[in-house]
């Protein structure tokens, strides 16, 4: 399989629908800086599905598309063909060329064709699985990945391996697979919460159904007690209302006739008062009639007179006689209307009792009567304390589910403030494990350049790896870098100087025969090889003080090194004898005019410049010394401090990205416990608003 044509058509720098012929021969694509020879690779990356604006040097993704110049206008959307051949076997189609393109403009609309044919972009990723083609595969390589995956963990670049071997279709099936087990498993889970839940309500609609069924009858029992003993009631009222009217009445007449019989009797007291006194006037004129006769006839004017007023007087009286018949019959008729309205009072009395008595067994009824009403109304009242409890409990639960909801919200957001963070310190233990990652291969490189004894002659190298072990027996022979410790790094360069060409010196143990071993190196036509050997040592001079008291500035190069070893202190220390280091060379210059007589064999400065006791000065180096074996020592030692505080460094941010995904996972899980106690509130409010409608119901009824 190979790419065979590249049609680009708006996209970026090509305005113009461009075509590219990858024939046979063609190996590279060059050009002046500026042609457009980095969008080219940008156009296959595009096509094949990067979704990075970044990735493609952009800030989004209309950022691809022509936006015109001074003298053209910008395109309205950007397309790229990629043409494959030859792909049968491995892509496993019938199609001996497979093309593929990709569309986007500038309303956000972005297709993908395959053949012609619109399709998804998982279907594309998923034909170039395992062929090494894609947008982030091995096939393309841009500036600077080479050294990423060179200095990458063997976790980032496992991706590649399998990715060249072939497997990753299978590892994508199976992460899909074990998503849709994991998918399915949620649903199950959420199902059988939500029969259960459904199970809890079914059983508790169950018990208040059959309770309010209960309920709703014995309110209608009540209802219907109720309606009669009010019928009752309202026709006692009225029995009682027409009896209290008849007895007022009767009490009325009562009272009338009463006061008509007093009237008549003191009519009837006057009469006789007036009775009396006419006959006291009749006796007294019968008296004066009898007692003087002799007046008799002079008053008989006066008696007629008098007769004349008796007779009228009589005839008064006998009117009155006869009104006082008349009223006595009148009386009469009264007293008879009167026993007979006392009668109609004794039956009304009678017909009061027998009322009375009614009423007190209606009274008793209508005490019983409410005593149920007030029953019903301490129901009612328990009802509406009930709904009043119910809908407090609501608004509780109402605010503790707003509460829930705004935990919920924040837990979200410290979600997204903690995956930040995760993210970020993912990218910091990724930058400090590619660091330890490039740090270690350094100390490797370096250690194996050691361990190859690298800066060394053969024949150096022959004796130190024991290829001539019957000679100088393995591990005897030691190198100076592996003998000296500089105590101070900043003498390092100096100590070299004094060494020359003696850095690669190695010291023999004591005994070894020197003259077979000679003759063993030329055997073998080995290079020359500088050795240091015990009973060559000037012994004599060892430790000597100088004859001249040392300026501050001049050290002695002994007094710099520590011997790691105590058997090889003669053949170490005899290398750096009347070897000094001082600051700067024309200081020791100009001490050594005025100190003539100065013994010394070679001064080095920490400048890099180097004083022979012959009078010469070899000026410092501008070349930086890399096969050194004591620069490789000095430099392992600091890659090793290095890679133990990058060490630190990356188990630091390992702890905080593992405290971070703790607290995540906590985030998580306070997340679910909200949404389930959201979950809850919101089935209690479904139950109290059904409550509440039954207690309103209930209400209304009662």
């Amino acid at each position: 399989m190979y790419l065979k044509q590249l049609v680009i058509n708006g996209f970026k720098s090509f305005a113009d629908r461009t075509r590219v012929e990858l024939r046979p021969g063609i190996v590279a694509i060059v050009g002046p800086n500026g042609c457009g020879k980095s969008n080219i690779v940008d156009a296959i990356r595009w096509v094949l599905g990067e979704q990075s604006a970044k990735a493609l040097r952009g800030g989004n993704m209309h950022d691809v598309i022509f936006s015109g110049t001074d003298k053209r206008k910008p395109l309205t959307f950007c397309e790229v063909e990629l043409v494959f051949a030859d792909c049968e076997k491995e892509l496993g189609t019938a199609f001996h060329e497979i093309s593929i393109l990709r569309r986007v403009s500038r309303d956000d609309s972005s297709e993908y064709f395959l053949n012609g044919k619109a399709c998804r972009l998982k279907d594309i990723q998923r034909l170039f699985m395992d062929t090494g083609v894609g947008r982030v595969s091995y096939s393309f390589m841009v500036q600077g990945q080479i050294d990423q995956i060179l200095s990458a963990n063997p976790a980032d670049r496992r991706s590649l391996f399998e990715e060249a071997a072939g497997i990753t279709r299978y590892k994508t099936q199976r992460k899909e697979a074990l998503g849709k087990l994991t998918l399915v498993e949620q649903n199950l889970a959420r199902v059988t919460d939500v029969l259960d839940e459904l199970t809890r309500q079914i059983n508790t609609l169950k018990r208040q159904a059959a309770a309010l069924a209960e309920r709703e009858q014995m309110l209608n029992e009540c209802k219907t007690q109720r309606g009669e003993l009010q019928l009752r009631v309202e026709e006692q009222q009225q029995q009682i209302f027409s009896t209290r009217s008849a007895k007022e009445s009767t009490e009325t007449n009562i009272k009338y006739s009463h006061a008509r019989i007093q009237d008549l009797n003191e009519r009837n007291l006057g009469i006789d008062q007036e009775i009396t006194g006419i006959r006291a006037q009749q006796n007294e004129l019968e008296a004066r009639i009898a007692g003087d006769g002799n007046q008799q006839a002079q008053h008989a004017g006066d008696l007629n007179s008098v007769e004349e007023l008796f007779r009228s007087r009589q005839a008064e009286f006998e009117k009155l006689n006869a009104d006082l018949s008349a009223l006595e019959s009148s009386l009469a008729q009264e007293r008879e209307a009167l026993l007979l309205a006392e009668n109609e009072i004794t039956r009304s009395r009678a017909t009061v009792t027998n009322i009375e008595v009614d009423l007190r067994s209606s009274e008793i009824r209508h005490s019983e009567l409410a005593n149920r009403v007030a029953q019903l109304r301490n129901e009612q009242n328990a009802l509406r304390s009930r709904h009043e409890e119910a809908l407090a409990y609501a608004e509780q639960r109402r605010q503790a589910q707003a509460q829930a909801q705004s935990e919920i919200e924040q837990a979200k957001e410290q979600a997204k403030v903690l995956v930040n963070q995760f993210r970020e310190q993912q990218q910091a233990i990724t930058q400090l494990d590619r660091q330890v990652a490039r740090t270690t291969a350094q100390l490797t490189m370096l250690q194996q350049l050691q361990a190859k004894f690298e800066g060394f002659s053969e024949g150096a190298k022959a004796i130190l790896k024991g290829e001539i072990n019957e000679l100088v027996p393995a591990g005897t022979p030691k190198t100076l870098n592996a003998l000296i410790e500089i105590k101070e790094k900043i003498y390092t360069n100096a100590i070299e100087l004094l060494l020359g060409s003696n850095n690669d010196t190695i010291c023999l143990g004591a005994g070894t025969p020197l003259a077979q071993l000679l003759i063993e190196l030329a055997d073998r036509n080995l290079d020359s090889a500088t050795l240091a050997l015990p009973e060559l040592s000037p012994l004599s001079t060892l430790h000597s003080p100088p004859s001249t008291t040392l300026p501050d500035f001049l050290v002695p190069a002994n007094s710099l090194i520590a011997v790691k070893n105590e058997n090889y202190t003669a053949q170490v220390r005899a290398l750096f004898e009347r070897c000094f280091v001082c600051d700067d060379a024309e200081q020791f210059i100009e001490f050594w005019r005025e100190r003539k007589d100065f013994d010394f064999l070679l001064v080095a400065t920490l400048n890099g410049e180097l004083i022979d006791c012959r009078g010469t000065l070899r000026t410092a180096s501008n070349k930086t010394k890399t096969n050194s074996a004591f620069q490789r020592e000095a430099e392992m030692v600091a890659l090793k401090q290095q890679a133990q505080v990058e060490n630190d460094k990356l188990t630091e941010a390992n702890e905080r990205a593992m405290a971070l995904q703790a607290q995540m996972d906590e985030n998580e899980m306070r997340i679910e416990e909200l949404r389930t106690q959201a979950a809850t509130i919101a089935q209690e409010l479904s139950a109290i608003n059904a409550d509440e409608r039954n207690a309103a119901k209930a209400l209304e009824n009662a």
